[in-house]
């Protein structure tokens, strides 16, 4: 993400006291509830790791329950509080880019597009494993 947009995303939500990547992970929650970390970073493009450490994160601030281990998967769902405090985000998301306001219809679509062409280029080919095997 370009260095600007992530500063602006994350002053937009300062007053809330969490990062973009943590609101990231409670948006994909929202959609999806019981992901469990490897799930999560891949629709987010991270490491495993990486979202395992926001959903610690999250649950030990109360946002988020962790269920036990079933055949060592822990899945992750938001709280009732998780579900206030991601409403709120989003809610600052949206003033806190509100100078993309300023572009026209048609230059918001080019954006979009052009970020739909970068990541399509930038995606690993998908190999299925069965045409590996000799």
């Amino acid at each position: 993400m370009h260095h600007t947009l992530q500063l602006s995303l994350d002053h937009a939500l300062e007053n809330e006291g969490l990062s973009f990547a943590q609101v990231e992970v409670m948006a994909e929650l929202g959609d999806r509830p019981n992901l469990h970390a490897g799930a999560v970073a891949r629709r987010l493009g991270i490491r495993r790791q990486s979202a395992h450490a926001l959903l610690t994160k999250l649950h030990a601030m109360g946002l988020v329950e962790l269920l036990p281990r079933n055949e060592g998967v822990r899945c992750a769902y938001l709280t009732d509080i998780g579900k206030t405090v991601a409403w709120r985000c989003m809610d600052a998301l949206q003033s806190g880019i509100g100078g993309l306001g300023r572009l026209t219809a048609a230059e918001r679509r080019g954006i979009l597009q052009t970020l739909d062409d970068v990541e399509a280029a930038l995606r690993p080919p998908r190999r299925h494993r069965w045409f590996d095997q000799p």
